[in-house]
């Protein structure tokens, strides 16, 4: 499940919470820096200045939330959790820890905590499309597709640029039933996406697999063929056009495909 963390742009503009006047100028230097070396890479620097502006305003919960999102990328999961647990303790409603949080404990299977970090959000902001986004992909995770269409619904709403959530809610719409309303959803999804390689192969191999399903075998051998000249060294697209021609009763298309496959597994 597609999931981008779209909000650590957002995380790293804000401004730092600091409430000391006297100290207001040292630790927004160093918060500053901090969000500066974070987004060049530098998350052991970013670390260390988020440290500095802690020590130097202890009550800045966007820098606790940060320094979060910097140890998360480092591989210190245990780090990032407490800061998100710290920042959220200094303010008990500031989404974007929460969302962090939310994050983290569905990457660590803790799903219950994850919703309940995400309606957390959703509650205050009820027009938060990347939380949507968030929740619905967890939603898709728990098989609830209903509630992932609904969320993705919001996203698209709140959040329109994420094209991710086309693609998100057309596997919920396929999951559910609905392959009509799913190939919808990957016409826009891949009208969005001309410009990167793998999404858009991902795209046409989804719809293809799609048009499979209601038995339009032409329309899917279509798709999956431009997928494969996207990536012709993918052997799950050959698979499955071979699936198409078989049903389309084109056995040595389909034959020929099936060995392709194999031939690149090896």
């Amino acid at each position: 499940m597609r999931n981008r963390f779209l909000f650590v742009t957002l995380l790293l503009l804000l401004a730092s919470s600091v409430a000391s006047a006297q100290t207001l100028s040292t630790a927004k230097e160093y918060f500053d820096r901090a969000n500066k070396r974070a987004e060049a890479g530098d998350q052991a620097g970013a670390i260390a200045d988020y440290t500095k502006v802690i020590e130097l305003a202890p009550g800045d919960y966007s820098a606790y939330s940060n320094r979060a999102l910097a140890k998360k990328k480092s591989g210190d999961t245990t780090g990032a959790m407490a800061d998100y647990n710290s920042s959220i303790s200094i303010k008990p409603d500031y989404s974007y820890a929460l969302r962090g949080r939310g994050n983290l404990r569905e990457a660590q299977g803790d799903n219950v905590g994850a919703m309940a970090d995400f309606n957390k959000v959703l509650a205050a902001n009820p027009k938060d499309g990347f939380t949507y986004f968030d929740r619905g992909s967890l939603r898709n995770t728990l098989k609830d597709y209903p509630g992932a269409v609904s969320d993705f619904t919001n996203a698209i709403l709140y959040n329109p640029s994420e094209n991710e959530s086309y693609y998100n809610r057309a596997i919920a719409l396929k999951a559910s039933g609905k392959v009509k309303e799913a190939i919808a959803d990957y016409d826009k999804y891949i009208s969005l996406n001309t410009d990167n390689t793998r999404y858009l192969a991902d795209g046409y191999q989804n719809r293809g697999i799609a048009k499979t399903i209601i038995k339009d075998y032409a329309g899917a051998v279509a798709d999956l063929t431009v997928a494969i000249k996207l990536f012709p060294e993918d052997a799950v697209l050959y698979t499955n056009r071979a699936d198409a021609y078989r049903k389309m009763g084109k056995t040595a298309l389909a034959t020929a495909d099936e060995t392709k496959a194999a031939s690149l597994k090896k």
